[in-house]
């Protein structure tokens, strides 16, 4: 004879058994096929935000290329980056004034210079000429050409009070100007210098995000 509080005890138990059963063959499947692979896990990025490689060449920005190309607005960005592509002759200009900004325009025109030299040599096939000019202090053999693409940085200390990229008129250099539109990068702030020259190197090279 078996008591009704065995016999309840007892199905109890069944379901228990039950239930651990499941719960371990729910457990097994899991694992087997996320070792298997078919379930999926999101994509770990390794690709590095600060490189841009292109025809082999690996262009290395100074920050996140991400950020760099927020940099802005830029006005009339078609025509800058067909301007800067088809050159073969690059002049730098700036106001040397400023000891500060100085620092900033020799090390963001480095950097300019090396990616415009791999784009032009490895990705236009050509040779092209660079070449600076502090306007505030030019030498009396300073000339200007019409066939040159000048780009002017004006930075915090020397004029800039907004964050802009554009084409603007030439300056007066010796009495001299130029009919061709000049490549204009302003920025209020160091960070935003940094990030418009990157912009312009990563509209020459094609970049997109």
């Amino acid at each position: 004879m078996i008591f009704p509080a065995i016999d309840h005890m007892a199905k109890r138990n069944d379901v228990l058994i039950t239930m651990a059963i499941a719960v371990i063959i729910i457990v097994v499947i899991f694992v087997v096929f996320f070792w298997s692979g078919l379930i999926k896990q999101p994509p770990v990025s390794t690709k590095d935000p600060t490189a841009y490689v292109l025809d082999g060449v690996k262009y290395q920005f100074t920050g996140n290329m991400t950020e760099a190309w927020k940099f802005g607005p830029v006005i009339d960005e078609n025509n800058i980056t067909n301007k800067i592509r088809s050159s073969r002759d690059v002049v730098i200009v700036f106001n040397g004034s400023s000891q500060e900004d100085n620092g900033y325009f020799a090390m963001l025109s480095f950097n300019l210079v090396a990616k415009l030299q791999s784009f032009y040599t490895y990705t236009a096939g050509r040779v092209v000429r660079f070449g600076n000019i502090d306007f505030n202090n030019a030498s009396s053999d300073t000339v200007l050409s019409d066939d040159w693409t000048y780009i002017y940085l004006v930075g915090p200390k020397t004029g800039a009070n907004k964050n802009v990229m554009t084409l603007g008129p030439s300056l007066m250099i010796n009495n001299q100007t130029t009919n061709s539109s000049w490549v204009y990068i302003e920025a209020a702030d160091y960070s935003n210098l940094t990030k418009g020259v990157d912009k312009l190197a990563l509209m020459t090279i094609g970049y997109k995000e």
